[in-house]
């Protein structure tokens, strides 16, 4: 069965399995003896052959065959009427050289795009073809391809927006052309409808409507007050007074002292203050989590109908090896409570391509549903 390997057996009681190309033994082939058993009646069932009296001569083999059906297979013949069968297979492979019943008669393999190399055992002929399973996704590719090379990633998004056919592919698109960006952050904040030119306009307008001590100004403090914290001031106290302003609900002057009062009584005076107004004035945990960077609890406690202004906090106050893993997390939190959509376009800020290719392959799934039915 080959033309490089043989066996022999002989008097000295050894099976040999030889390499004939160096004329060198690969290795023994083991003569097991199999030990007698007792039957039924007691009497050792090996008896009757004499197996427990052989002798090694007895043992000795004197005929050995390559299997016809199975390769790499020996079966060989002994002295003492046992038949044993050996598989060569581990061992045909030690002299770094295979048989050639362990090479395959032809093989294939697939590669990218399609394409296929074959070769069979008759010519020593490499064939590649290319097999197109689907023609359109060829298209598509071809088309893409073709795109880069005349446009760059920018352009190409925004006219792949242009011929969205839903509102969630444009809004995905738009997504990505931000992505690509010299100031991506900033452009991001622009896209989610956050004119940082508009606002400014709209607070300066309305700061000249005002008039001076409208709502919300520093309430008058009584006289005892004012006498407690003087005189706690003038051994400073910055602790007793930052107290007295808190109970007189003068919130400002709370918060002037206590900038003068040290580090610590500066972060547990900013704490006692949004305990007190963050209900009152919800923006005031915007300032916390900024203050605190506290974004992660922010994003945890976020509306999910909101999101838009979530992210742009995000883009905003983020700091840049935090804002992927924010993003994420924002997602998250719009995918549990089923805006998936809303979910993709914070994984694609957060330039997750895991997380995306998950939602788009559920998308597809989907629409081949809708197809199957």
């Amino acid at each position: 069965m080959s033309y490089c390997y043989h066996y022999s057996c002989g008097k000295d009681n050894k099976t040999i399995l030889w390499d004939l190309l160096s004329l060198r033994p690969i290795a023994e082939i083991p003569n097991d003896v199999i030990q007698p058993t007792e039957d039924m009646n007691g009497s050792q069932s090996g008896a009757m052959f004499g197996v427990s009296g052989l002798g090694s001569a007895q043992q000795m083999r004197y005929d050995i065959q390559w299997s016809p059906m199975k390769r790499g297979l020996l079966a060989t013949s002994s002295l003492d009427r046992k038949v044993q069968i050996h598989s060569v297979i581990g061992l045909a492979t030690k002299c770094g050289r295979p048989p050639k019943w362990m090479k395959p008669s032809s093989s294939v393999a697939c590669g990218y795009g399609g394409a296929v190399v074959s070769c069979g055992n008759i010519d020593k002929i490499v064939r590649v073809k290319t097999v197109v399973e689907q023609p359109a996704l060829v298209n598509v590719s071809t088309a893409f391809e073709a795109d880069m090379e005349s446009t760059n990633v920018a352009e190409f998004c925004v006219k792949r927006a242009s011929i969205a056919s839903t509102t969630e592919e444009k809004q995905t698109w738009g997504f990505m052309k931000v992505i690509f960006a010299d100031n991506a952050r900033q452009e991001l904040v622009q896209h989610l409808g956050f004119d940082a030119d508009s606002i400014s306009k709209a607070a300066s307008e309305y700061t000249e409507k005002a008039p001076n001590g409208a709502a919300g100004s520093t309430p008058a403090m009584t006289k005892a007050a004012e006498v407690v914290v003087q005189k706690a001031l003038l051994v400073g106290n910055f602790e007793a007074a930052v107290e007295c302003c808190f109970r007189a609900g003068n919130f400002a002057d709370a918060l002037m002292l206590a900038s003068c009062g040290g580090g610590d009584l500066w972060t547990k005076t900013q704490q006692r203050y949004f305990e007190c107004e963050t209900h009152k004035r919800p923006f005031l945990s915007i300032v916390q989590a900024v203050i605190g960077n506290q974004l992660e609890s922010l994003v945890s406690s976020s509306d999910p109908a909101k999101w838009q202004e979530s992210l742009a906090l995000l883009s905003t106050y983020g700091q840049s090896n935090e804002f992927p893993n924010l993003c994420i997390s924002l997602g998250d939190r719009l995918a549990s409570a089923g805006d998936h959509h809303s979910a993709n376009l914070c994984y694609l800020c957060s330039l997750s391509l895991e997380h995306c290719v998950k939602h788009w392959l559920a998308q597809l799934e989907a629409a081949n549903q809708v197809c199957l039915f």
